[in-house]
């Protein structure tokens, strides 16, 4: 998942060159890296230091991005230039997703059918899945489409989440616990942190873990040794804020989080103190499950029962349904979005293969 920089990826029409000296490059923060940002990509809608501003200029994918300098950005106080924070009626988006191909994960050892309920894109641009029946957790080199790393669980797996270039957690429900995997080379269990309940969900932002609990209802942010630094709860404690809340996300700031409510039907955007910013529903969103943000800030939740994966506004507003069952979607439990090559992956329960589907850019 992205992350939010030193204002949470909130940048207003008012800033100055001057508040850049306390606003980070967001694509090194993903590599535990920090840099001072030097301009912003209006389209990735992300801060970048030098390095990143001029490399952004190379790739096909994104040579042709509207770069804003400290100078431009300076100017932009006076025309108005939409920047990061400011509605995204005039930035590219993703407008269709088009199948591409299947990549087959069952390996020969494997002793069931895959049920993957977890991924993402690692730093190195390698997917890492969860194969919750198999125990294990699979790398896979996208461009030959082949597993090419699996490293046997004590437990079943469900979430994973990036810490850094060469770590993940991986959250094991019925071992009460989150293992952190070391992913550079051959992939390995570095330490195990007990939690104590069955715990699903998982994100990482600014050295925090938000961590969901399905059968307590709760959701907790924890430090990367397991201090519990908020558990969120309903801010009235006659409701119930939770029902079976699967995945979880961190949001646009740094003080909240979506999530997939799982018993209700609905899509959420909570702050830490458990105040609901914002919900969705739809007929068509049955049993949602894995929640996926792209470089956009758009949101994407995949609705289980009704074979949908849903896109969504960063306040929760319906875009459009983006893919169903006649793009192939059965049962989708996790999606993740490759920025490299502007790709999702869709991993969906007891099959085999993880769909690829290419995004189309445009403008809604």
């Amino acid at each position: 998942m992205a992350s939010g920089g030193e204002v949470g990826g909130a940048l207003t029409d008012n800033i100055g060159s001057e508040d850049l000296e306390d606003i980070k490059c967001q694509p090194c923060q993903e590599d535990s890296e920090i840099r001072e940002a030097v301009g912003v990509c209006t389209d990735c809608q992300e801060y970048l230091c030098q390095r990143c501003f001029d490399g952004h200029k190379i790739p096909k994918l994104t040579r042709g991005h509207q770069l804003l300098n400290k100078q431009e950005m300076m100017r932009s106080k006076q025309e108005k230039i939409q920047v990061i924070g400011s509605p995204v009626s005039d930035v590219s988006t993703i407008v269709k997703a088009d199948h591409s191909h299947d990549i087959n994960v069952k390996c020969a050892d494997d002793k069931k059918d895959c049920r993957i309920t977890g991924s993402v894109i690692l730093p190195d641009n390698r997917l890492l899945i969860a194969d919750c029946n198999n125990n294990k957790l699979k790398a896979v080199d996208v461009k030959p489409g082949q597993v090419s790393s699996q490293l046997t669980l004590s437990s079943n797996p469900w979430d994973i989440a990036v810490i850094n270039n060469n770590q993940v957690a991986v959250t094991l429900p019925w071992a009460h616990k989150v293992d952190f995997v070391t992913t550079a080379g051959k992939l390995s269990v570095d330490r195990s942190l007990q939690l104590g309940d069955y715990c699903y969900g998982i994100d990482y932002r600014n050295d925090k873990l938000a961590v969901s609990f399905i059968l307590a209802d709760k959701i907790c942010i924890l430090d990367l040794q397991g201090t519990v630094l908020h558990s969120i709860k309903p801010v009235k404690q006659s409701t119930r804020l939770f029902y079976l809340p699967y995945y979880t996300s961190f949001g646009p700031d740094k003080t909240t989080l979506y999530v997939s409510n799982g018993g209700r039907n609905e899509a959420l955007l909570i702050q830490f103190d458990g105040t609901i910013v914002t919900s969705y529903t739809d007929n068509d969103l049955k049993y949602p499950r894995g929640i996926a943000l792209d470089r956009y800030g758009n949101v994407y939740v995949c609705a289980q029962s009704s074979h949908t994966i849903h896109q969504l506004t960063p306040d929760c507003k319906k875009i459009r349904v983006l893919l169903t069952e006649k793009d192939g979607l059965y049962k989708p439990r996790t999606v993740c979005y490759s920025k490299s090559d502007n790709k999702l992956y869709v991993g969906m329960n007891g099959y085999n293969s993880v769909k690829v589907y290419k995004a189309t850019l445009g403008r809604d």
